[in-house]
């Protein structure tokens, strides 16, 4: 704790210097106004008057050509969660050399082309002012969108899988992906800015939570992406596609027991959903040995793993 002087200040009042390392956590500058507050027990509370969004960078450049295009891609993600306001690309053929990547900006909640040259791109981040999406608000879409994939599932055990149906499972994943994305962006944010914890009514300890929640949901939609792939295979009617069943349905159950489930370290539920689970996986792992079709294999792979997933989180959430 670090003691401070008091300062007279004309006839009726005192000043105190507050700590720098508190003045630059804030991005507080000379001039800005700071809210004092007493709460019940008498002490005085210093807050910042008016809370900093995102601090939105004002640019960034990416330089390409032919030997860093292959790149691009993953610099855009950098840039974005560093929330620039504005990203230029700029090469003597930037247009050509960025075109596959500039393809994938659906990747982005809020990136968009205003203005392109053969030399140079501009792109705008439209998202870097936003303070309306919580983390929590956005891992509800994620929860959400990850539901809408475990139901896309059904039609597969009514008549079987056909493209469209892979087509809707992968444009479900890509838009989980987009928020994924964006919300480790707002994570970034929020750990550069502190003070954005109270904008969200949140702490250090609801986010870690939240991180990990997140980063499971996003696992989870990239193996059921992967399983509608699979499923393509898989005659539905016969005894493999009741095997897929079953075991779909224990996942759909686990995968909803985990996001009900009380939040107390060590609960009944909790021991409980921990020792069915093992058992689950041991009953999978038999069965894996006497399958001779690597389709099915492969399915099973993907399904212990998310089972593994849900498992982990569980315990990360929950203590």
């Amino acid at each position: 704790m670090e003691k401070r002087t008091l300062v007279k200040s004309g006839a009726s009042s005192f000043t105190v210097a507050v700590p720098i390392a508190w003045v630059r956590r804030n991005a507080l500058e000379k001039g800005d106004e700071i809210a004092i507050e007493e709460n019940e027990l008498g002490d005085l509370v210093l807050r910042t008057s008016r809370e900093k969004a995102f601090l939105p960078q004002a640019q960034h450049t990416i330089k390409v050509d032919k030997d860093t295009k292959e790149l691009l891609y993953w610099e855009l993600v950098r840039a974005y969660l560093h929330n620039y306001t504005t990203i230029n690309l700029e090469g003597d053929s930037v247009a050509h050399d960025s075109a596959q990547t500039i393809q994938r900006l659906n990747s982005f909640i809020g990136l968009d082309v205003i203005e392109q040259t053969k030399k140079f791109i501009v792109l705008k981040n439209f998202s870097a002012y936003d303070t309306e999406s919580s983390p929590y608000s956005l891992l509800k879409k994620l929860d959400v969108g990850v539901r809408a994939m475990i139901s896309g599932f059904e039609p597969f055990f009514a008549r079987g899988f056909n493209q469209d149906d892979v087509l809707e499972m992968q444009s479900q994943h890509q838009y989980n992906a987009r928020v994924y994305l964006f919300t480790l962006k707002l994570f970034n944010a929020i750990v550069d800015t502190p003070s954005l914890m109270r904008v969200f009514k949140t702490d250090y300890r609801q986010m870690i939570r939240e991180h990990a929640m997140v980063g499971a949901l996003h696992q989870i939609s990239i193996h059921l992406s992967e399983i509608g792939e699979i499923l393509l295979a898989v005659e539905h009617t016969r005894k493999q596609g009741e095997f897929i069943k079953e075991i779909f349905g224990e996942l759909s159950k686990k995968y909803r027991v985990v996001f009900t489930m009380p939040r107390s370290p060590m609960s009944k539920e909790l021991l409980e959903f921990l020792r069915d689970s093992d058992e689950m996986a041991s009953q999978w792992q038999s069965r894996l040995k006497e399958l001779r079709s690597p389709t099915l294999m492969e399915f099973v792979i993907h399904a212990m793993s998310v089972n593994s997933i849900l498992d982990q989180l569980a315990l990360e959430v929950i203590n």
